[in-house]
């Protein structure tokens, strides 16, 4: 892999070991993971050209308080690249201006 490019040449043994628990930690962390309610605002920002459903799926149902959502014409990748950056600015600041 090394030979083809498809490697760093400074990539070492121990480094993959580290990446390896790493994702080991994550995915441990992740099945004992139990989300709890949140009482607070929550902002959901999806981006509309999104072919793969509803993102905002089981979110809504885990907030207490206010929960607003906003799409942005915008592929998932490309939501926080110009424009939609730009614009997801904008919308962010106007919503944190009226709390």
């Amino acid at each position: 892999a090394r030979a083809q490019g498809l490697l760093s040449q400074d990539l070492t043994y121990e480094h993959v070991r580290r990446l390896a628990l790493v994702m080991k930690a994550n995915a441990e962390a992740l099945l004992a993971y139990q989300a709890q309610t949140y009482a607070g605002r929550v902002f959901h920002v999806r981006a509309s050209e999104n072919t793969i459903g509803d993102a905002s799926s089981g979110w809504a149902e885990l907030v207490a308080g206010e929960f607003v959502q906003h799409a942005l014409p915008a592929t998932h990748d490309g939501i926080l690249h110009a424009p939609a950056a730009e614009q997801l600015a904008r919308w962010l600041t106007q919503q944190l201006m009226h709390t």
